[in-house]
């Protein structure tokens, strides 16, 4: 008995299966690559793990080009399509496009300067011949362009906000690690921007991409939000406020003597969920990031200070409005938003007027704060049943 032909079974092929088998190609085509770079590159040579001119550094610059490559590779099928289907402008859209695939190629390099760091510390005085080296830089661009591809595949709200985290994360702590003023924190956490740091462009563009890319989230959280206002969720809880705001907001009011405003108190114009200054305030948030990385400390304190200042201000209005913008995310939520602003004007009293820590300490706790309930707000969003058969909301 014969086996049956297996083009007979293309049928079978799914998305989850084609984007497999894309992601798949991708990590192939980095290997390939990664391997001829580090022969060419080693050729003749025994470089180090790790350092100036060693196998890690080179990865991390290889790495990072097969992370655009397979970004590409992967989005840029789509790009046309949505442009196309979208509302935005296209510029709009092509700026998503370039700080998420910036993004990616950056989390590559950072990642493989620390990996190649650490296993440098694991085998001291190991030095590698320029086949092994090639072996090297082979296996990690293709796990740095197979995992970019994955990620890739489904940049959904929840993904584009981890990869928000985890740039952030590892943008600064580069920039930390490596700067050549070891005080710098006996001032503030922008020092590591500044030209006399030794790592100003790790730490200005790390805030310069990721304010777009919260520019970017702002647009996919108002997608979510307008399929949170169509839930049956949202339908439910905001029937329940109205009643709820109804019978307490009539009884205040007429005890004021506003009798005539009570008559309107709970109707639908009162409860309709406002997603525009939502998004507005999470635009202003990575505005003022991406203008305190555009402009160093150090070329106008003023300037840098104001996209500091107006992000956590916007931050600030945000949590504070809420209830009233997004009413039906849910009593848990807001109660846990009210401690995360609790959290950051304690932060701020300990540095002034109490003094207990300095401004970096300050800084830290309250930046801390603000990003890890922008993601807590993110996943509570995207976290609403969607209509049946409708598709998750995805970023490109």
């Amino acid at each position: 008995m014969s086996l049956p032909s297996m083009r007979s079974r293309t049928h079978l092929t799914t998305p989850q299966r084609a984007a497999e088998e894309r992601s798949l190609q991708a990590g192939g085509g980095a290997l390939v690559i990664g391997f001829l770079a580090g022969f060419v590159v080693f050729f003749g040579d025994h470089p180090a793990l790790s350092g100036s001119g060693s196998i890690g550094v080179a990865a991390a610059v290889v790495n990072a080009f097969v992370a655009l490559a397979a970004f590409a590779f992967v989005v840029g099928a789509r790009v046309v399509k949505r442009v196309r289907a979208d509302g935005r402008p296209p510029w709009l859209y092509l700026l998503d496009v370039v700080a998420l695939a910036l993004s990616h190629a950056a989390l590559a390099y950072m990642g493989s300067v620390a990996l190649f760091a650490i296993f440098q510390q694991a085998f001291i005085g190991l030095r590698l011949d320029a086949f092994a080296a090639a072996l090297l830089m082979a296996m990690t661009a293709g796990v740095a362009a197979y995992l970019t591809a994955t990620n890739a595949q489904h940049l959904t709200t929840e993904r584009v906000a981890t990869l928000l985290a985890a740039f952030l994360i590892m943008g600064v702590l580069n920039a930390m690690m490596n700067t050549n003023q070891p005080d710098w924190w006996h001032s503030n956490i922008s020092a590591l921007g500044t030209a006399s740091s030794g790592t100003a462009s790790t730490f200005n563009i790390t805030l310069l991409v990721a304010g777009v890319l919260i520019v970017t989230l702002a647009h996919f959280v108002l997608a979510d939000m307008r399929v949170f206002s169509e839930s049956d969720a949202g339908a439910i809880a905001f029937t329940q406020i109205q009643a709820l705001r109804q019978q307490a907001g009539q009884r205040w009011l007429r005890l004021f003597g506003a009798r005539g405003w009570a008559k309107g108190v709970g109707q639908d114009r009162y409860l309709h969920p406002k997603l525009r200054p939502v998004y507005g305030c999470l635009v202003l948030m990575g505005v003022g990031l991406a203008l305190a990385g555009l402009v160093p400390v150090d070329e106008s304190e003023f300037l840098h200070n104001t996209g500091a200042t107006g992000m956590v201000v916007a931050y600030g209005v945000l949590v504070i409005a809420l209830p009233w913008w997004i009413p039906g995310l849910g009593f848990t939520f807001h109660v846990a938003s009210g401690v995360f602003v609790t959290g950051v004007i304690v932060s701020a009293l300990l540095y002034l007027p109490l003094g207990y820590y300095n401004l970096t300490a300050m800084e830290l706790i309250a930046f801390a704060l603000i990003f890890t309930w922008l993601i807590l707000f993110i996943r509570q969003v995207a976290s609403v049943p969607q209509q049946e058969g409708a598709a998750p909301v995805e970023a490109v």
